[in-house]
Parts: structure tokens; C-alpha cells; sequence
């Protein structure tokens, strides 16, 4: 048997990659460390990283399972120098390094475009994807149930009270205090349920409000550029706007093992799930993640600036950026406020759902090749939006959105076989969510690494 595990190794096994990229960008990172000395065994973090990068990239998610394969499987024996980390010392690192974890994402990006397999982000695709919570949706509770079930305990814990008054407790073995305080712990959870979903729905309402306000001041802006005659009689066209309510819907639901996460829609199927969703901003080029972050949103709607913004600034990028996304990001407010607020990025939104190929008309149909020019301060609009798309520019390069990010969470998903949180709570999911988008990425610049010129 060799001495050296490194024998047992392909020369370009992936370990090498990690290790290298790993040492490479630590010098910047700071880790959790216990500086006192006291309590288990402390163990390099760099090592710890590498370990950690390396099982989620082969499907080792569980600090159990990822404790286990360091006594039985060769490359993370060779990460960990034949030294074993309990799974309590490898929860531990997980949760205490979020910031640091969150350093050496970008670290690793930097990196990427020192060494040329990434170049300067110039098109980038955002788009959000659906992961399971550590939570089964059947251990949720509705706004309408909560507040009928508290109703119940509280005029039970009334009854309880007016009975005792009537008989001498005396004779019997029945502990009032402990009935009380039963029915008073579950009217406490009921009412933080109910609590929770009304905050959630106040932001709802927030936004709906801010888009319904927007929409009514278009059409009144329309309505004065007007000149046409009209006798008074004329309806405006199109479907009426309505008023949102700041009313949470009786079906709106939280969830007590998993407070944090939303019950949810996968895709375009009837399927609800409870679940978070992530999004992520995939560079077009390199098929890399440079933006991630996760959200209790059901949908995207309001996303489009936050997932522009989760891209590092310290990341070289060109002169125009282009931001792909899908029809569920469109919000007109939402994508002005986002070029407003950052002058070098151009939005490239569908406006609304497409059917698949051409129609004889758009085969024949001759297209301006470049994006129109627009004035400054002028307001975003869905028409706005599709002259943009209507050009040989615009539909060049939303194009690449549809192969850019969306494989991406397909690897993530199908390869790297990531489909649930073991975590719960939006902070420790995102640090889970963090770890997952870091694999990924040294994957892909592994796999960068080793195409030809040719092929990059």
C-alpha cells in the first residue's frame, strides 16, 4: 500500500483544484476561531473549508454523513490529513463562518477572473429556484384556523376558570394551574403565527400599493396626452386596475417547525411545497455564479434590484451590463428604480409569456439591430420593455438567458443532488445556500480549467 495518500490520486483529481483554490484565497478570509483554546479539538480552517467544498461538491451534506467519509473515503482523507472532525466540530464551523463564507465566494470569483476563466461580467441571467425546507407543509397552520383555534383556547381557559369557582377542586385530582398554562402556551404560539402573517402581508400590501399607485398615475398621464375628441362616453381600454386590500388572505399559512419558510409553487405544476426560494445572478460568459441570496418571497416580482445588487462590487465589470430575466420579474417601478440607481446595467425583461419558435410574421419581420436610444429620466413602461426586445440586440441577448441560468440550478439540483435545507431559519439556510453556490463555482472553474483554448 503507498505511503503517500496523494498516490492514491489522479494528478488532476478536483481535490487538487480545491486545496489550491482554497489556499489561495484564505489569506483574505477570516475565519471563526475559539481563541480561549478550550473546549474539542480545534483543526485548521482552511482544512475545514476544503473538507466542506469537497462534500457538498459529492453530495456529502450532513455533518454525520461528511464525519463518516473521512474514515472511509480516500480524497477526504487526504483533505483532513487522516485527522477526523466530529459532526458536531463540523456544524459548528458551518455555523459560525457565514461571513467568512460569504468572503470566500467572492475571493473565489476574484480569482476566477485573475487567472482568465471568467472576463469582465458584461451579461449577466437572474432567476430564482424553489428548495425544500427542513419543514413538512403539513405542520402549518392557516390565518383562519389560528384564529379560530385561539378563540377556542381562550374561552376554554374562561370556562376553566368560571368552573372552579362553582365546585371544591378539592375532591378531585384535576391541576388548574397546569390546564390553564397548556391552553395559554398554545394561544401565545397561535397568536405569534397570526402576528407573523400579518407583518408578512403589511409588506405585500406595501408593494402591491406602490405598483398600484404607479399604474393609475401612467394611465392619468395617458389620459392628458390624449387630444383626441371625446363626448365623455369614451371607457378607457384594457382590464381596470384594482385597488389592493390590506386584508391577509384566510388560506395564508405559517409554519411551526419551520416558522421562516413559505409554502410555495414548483414551476408550472399544482405542486405547493414548503420551501425558500433562492435566486442567483449567472454570468452569461462562464456560466458562474456571481450573485446569490435566499428569500421568503413566493415569487420574484420583487427581486430584479436585490439580485442585481448581490453581485460583488469588487468584480471587474464591463462598461453595460446587461441583466436577463424571465417575465416573473417584471415590475415597471422596480426596473426603473434598478437603472436609476445603478447607470452602467440595462434590463432585458420579458414583458409576458411567449410561445416557443417563431410565427411566420417573425420570421419575416425585419428587426432595428441595435437597442434604442432613450432619454434619461424618461419612465419605464411594458412598452418601453418590448421595443427593447424587439431588436436584433435586445433578442440576441435575451437568448442566453433561458441556457445560462437555468442549467445552472439543474446541476445543482440533479448533480450535485442538493433538493432540501437541513438547516432551518432564513439566516442558517442562507449560510447552507452560501456553501452550495461556493461548490458549484470551484466545480465550474475546475471544469473551465480543463477545456481547451479551443473549446473556452
Amino acid at each position: 500500500m503507498p505511503q503517500d495518500l496523494k498516490d492514491w490520486l489522479p494528478e488532476n483529481h478536483i481535490i487538487h483544484f480545491i486545496i489550491d483554490a482554497v489556499e489561495a484565497v484564505s489569506a483574505n478570509v477570516s475565519f471563526h476561531l475559539n481563541k480561549r483554546g478550550s473546549g474539542s479539538k480545534q483543526f485548521n480552517p482552511e482544512m475545514m473549508m476544503e473538507l466542506l467544498i469537497y462534500s457538498y461538491c459529492t453530495k456529502r451534506f450532513s455533518s454525520y454523513a461528511i464525519e463518516k467519509a473521512t474514515y472511509t473515503d480516500i480524497p477526504t482523507m487526504y483533505i483532513t490529513a487522516m485527522e477526523h472532525p466530529d459532526h458536531n466540530t463540523i456544524n459548528n464551523f458551518r455555523k459560525n463562518n457565514r461571513e467568512a463564507f460569504k468572503k470566500v465566494f467572492t475571493q473565489l470569483l476574484l480569482l476566477a477572473q485573475t487567472t482568465g476563466l471568467m472576463k469582465k461580467i458584461g451579461t449577466i441571467s437572474v432567476d430564482g429556484t424553489k428548495i425544500h425546507a427542513n419543514a413538512s407543509k403539513h405542520k402549518a397552520v392557516s390565518y383562519k384556523y389560528a384564529k379560530e383555534q385561539i378563540e377556542k383556547y381562550e374561552k376554554e381557559v374562561d370556562e376553566i376558570l368560571k368552573e372552579a369557582e362553582k365546585i371544591d377542586n378539592t375532591e378531585n385530582d384535576v391541576n388548574l394551574p397546569e390546564e390553564i398554562a397548556v391552553r395559554e402556551k398554545r394561544i401565545s404560539i397561535l397568536k405569534n403565527a397570526v402576528k407573523q402573517m400579518e407583518e408578512t402581508q403589511k409588506e405585500i400590501y406595501e408593494h402591491e400599493k406602490e405598483e398600484y399607485e404607479r399604474k393609475m398615475k401612467e394611465r392619468e398621464e395617458k389620459s392628458d396626452d390624449d387630444n383626441s375628441p371625446t363626448d365623455g362616453k369614451t371607457k378607457s381600454r384594457g382590464k381596470k386596475t384594482k385597488e389592493p386590500e390590506n386584508k391577509v388572505d384566510d388560506k395564508a399559512q405559517v409554519n411551526f417547525t419551520d416558522s421562516e419558510s413559505r409554502i410555495m409553487k414548483f414551476g408550472n405544476s399544482n405542486n405547493f411545497e414548503q420551501s425558500y426560494n433562492l435566486q442567483a445572478a449567472v454570468d452569461t460568459d462562464s456560466k458562474m455564479i456571481v450573485g446569490t441570496y435566499p428569500t421568503q418571497k413566493c415569487n420574484d416580482k420583487a427581486e430584479l434590484k436585490n439580485c442585481v445588487e448581490s453581485v460583488p462590487e469588487e468584480l471587474e465589470k464591463e462598461e453595460n451590463v446587461f441583466v436577463c430575466a424571465d417575465t416573473g420579474y417584471f415590475s415597471s417601478s422596480l426596473i426603473e428604480e434598478t437603472e436609476k440607481e445603478h447607470p452602467d446595467v440595462k434590463v432585458i425583461c420579458a414583458t409576458e409569456r411567449e410561445p416557443h419558435g417563431k410565427t411566420v410574421k417573425q420570421i419575416f419581420e425585419k428587426l432595428p439591430e441595435r437597442l434604442p436610444e432613450e432619454k434619461s429620466g424618461e419612465t419605464m413602461s411594458k412598452e418601453k420593455m418590448r421595443t427593447r426586445l424587439k431588436t436584433q440586440e435586445g433578442q440576441k441577448i435575451y437568448s442566453k438567458r433561458k441556457t445560462t441560468v437555468e442549467p445552472v440550478f439543474g446541476i445543482i439540483k440533479r448533480v450535485m443532488g442538493f433538493r432540501q435545507f437541513l438547516m432551518r431559519g432564513l439566516e442558517n439556510i442562507g449560510i447552507e445556500w452560501d456553501l452550495v453556490t461556493i461548490s458549484y463555482n470551484v466545480s465550474r472553474m475546475y471544469a473551465l480549467k480543463n477545456l481547451s483554448p479551443a473549446k473556452m
